[in-house]
């Protein structure tokens, strides 16, 4: 073990309380998972730790750090945030914001290259350059503040850490702002996803997305006391490597429409008229798409036919035809489930479940 990851080891994490959910978590975690999406694709070699020893921890180098990055992340709505929100003093030292920051050099000394605020609002900080931040201030260094902004958090921080301060504040506290906004983040996570990675299947996007986000969140939500740095990395951590693999397997991800000339010719011997065939089609891109949005009846069906196809697995893989495949996993449902929709959509929803049973989707 380094000595890096023996102090990170060792270190005590925060305060837990169990697990959390609401719309501020979720956008905790949508505001990491952006972070992690913009250090992977400048092609930087990380491994971030998810609400451990702050919201979000990221460690310069995946294999042997060389430096940690700390981020406190906070929604807010309306307004700016001033100088005096980050000092506001309460409970056990350290009692403010800004001080809760600065912290992390006590556990970390000088592995903290930076102790970040990130925020979806806009700053309204005094300038050394003279005026106020503006929103289009993304991010802002601690030398960039005018004397009137350092003082106020100088004295935040004096009475729970007393001057001289070594490392000086002004060489870790940075301010930046997130484009994931308060709401709606998980519309703009899609959006993200599929800018940064045109080249996926459109199909892959929202699996990739729900993928990403539960792993984000069970990690930040596992309050398991780690004895050895692989459980910590394993239970709180991921590192670009995890990420590449995640992407690997989206890049692999293919639906029963990507296969449509196979699945056509079975229909076509089977006897279907093209009529027919194209009205399938649209019904079994509806499905996909109803599917992924998770609709309550298209996921009700889904769940149900999932399960029959695992029960029924061994039987699926050794059908001749996709088609035969499907009729064997509408034997395995409860025939009062069929009811329930119109024959069109059974009819694709055996085939599109049958597709992901037989090719391990």
């Amino acid at each position: 073990m380094t000595a890096h990851a023996s102090v990170i080891l060792q270190a005590q994490p925060r305060e837990k309380a169990g697990a959390r959910t609401g719309a501020r978590f979720a956008f905790q975690v949508h505001a990491s998972l952006e972070k992690l999406l913009e250090l992977h694709e400048a092609g930087h070699d990380y491994r971030a730790l998810f609400d451990h020893f702050d919201d979000l921890t990221i460690m310069v180098g995946s294999g042997e750090p060389t430096g940690l990055r700390l981020y406190q992340i906070k929604g807010r709505e309306p307004g700016p945030w001033k100088p005096g929100n980050l000092c506001v003093a309460s409970g056990d030292a350290p009692r403010t914001t800004i001080g809760k920051m600065y912290h992390h050099t006590v556990a970390f000394g000088g592995q903290v290259e930076a102790a970040i605020f990130l925020t979806n609002a806009p700053f309204e900080f005094n300038l050394a350059a003279g005026g106020l931040s503006t929103p289009d201030h993304m991010a802002i260094a601690y030398p960039e503040l005018a004397a009137k902004a350092k003082a106020t958090f100088a004295k935040a921080l004096e009475p729970d850490f007393p001057s001289p301060r070594t490392p000086d504040e002004g060489n870790i506290i940075h301010f930046e702002r997130t484009r994931v906004p308060l709401h709606s983040y998980d519309t703009y996570m899609r959006g993200r996803l599929i800018e940064l990675f045109s080249d996926l299947p459109g199909p892959a996007i929202a699996p990739l997305y729900r993928t990403l986000v539960a792993d984000v969140t069970a990690k930040s939500n596992d309050t398991t006391v780690c004895a050895t740095i692989d459980e910590l990395y394993g239970r709180k951590g991921l590192c670009r490597g995890d990420v590449d693999n995640v992407l690997a397997a989206a890049q692999k991800h293919r639906n029963i429409l990507d296969h449509w000339g196979s699945v056509e010719q079975e229909l076509t011997a089977a006897g279907q008229a093209l009529p027919a065939r194209l009205r399938l089609q649209n019904t079994i891109a509806t499905y996909l798409r109803n599917r992924s949005k998770r609709t309550p009846a298209t996921t009700k069906l889904h769940a149900a036919l999932k399960h029959a196809a695992a029960t029924a697995s061994c039987s699926l893989l050794s059908a001749a035809t996709l088609i035969d495949a499907a009729a064997l996993l509408a034997g395995q449902v409860d025939p009062d489930l069929k009811a329930a929709y119109d024959d069109l959509t059974w009819e694709a929803a055996l085939l599109v479940e049958a597709f992901d049973a037989v090719n391990g989707q």
